[in-house]
């Protein structure tokens, strides 16, 4: 009976750290989306962001103004280890979701810094969030890609 218990606390040991790393693992600091670059706040009307990603990172979720979302972005791949940006024609895509979780649509940014745009019909009033993705793997490299862009016309939660 104390082998079948002690096997039962291992066990359970066991479960509960492998499900501790996994949650670990899954979660990495330094990748963000920051709204409201200039001040405390996540994001206001204007809809101000920058971002730091190596796969994929999704924002706070906002509430749509107006029928019609524009979204804006521009990013540049960085390498961490020169703190310079490189030239690469790698991309990435941001993609817009109900905050449901329901795709609405996405588009994809060249890395070259240079500002690119899409508009997307939605319901005024209801509630959205964005997803930047890497369409590379930067995982044990130095590299990320580094942007800014503007959601509007948008309000806080």
């Amino acid at each position: 009976m104390k082998i079948k218990k002690c096997f039962a606390l291992v066990l359970s040991l066991l479960l509960s750290l492998s499900s501790f790393s996994f949650a670990f693992a899954a979660s990495s600091e330094d990748e963000y989306i920051k709204f409201n670059v200039n001040q405390d706040e996540r994001m206001d009307s204007n809809g101000d962001f920058e971002f730091l990603i190596r796969s994929s990172v999704k924002s706070d979720t906002f509430k749509a103004q107006q029928d019609s979302i524009t979204i804006k972005v521009s990013g540049k791949v960085w390498d961490s280890n020169t703190q310079n940006f490189i030239t690469t024609s790698d991309t990435f895509t941001v993609q817009l979701y109900t905050s449901l979780g329901r795709k609405v649509g996405s588009f994809t940014v060249d890395c070259d810094g240079k500002d690119d745009f899409a508009s997307f019909d939605v319901t005024e009033g209801n509630k959205y969030y964005i997803k930047v993705v890497s369409n590379q793997s930067y995982s044990g490299t130095g590299y990320y890609i580094k942007g800014y862009g503007n959601v509007s016309p948008v309000t806080v939660l």
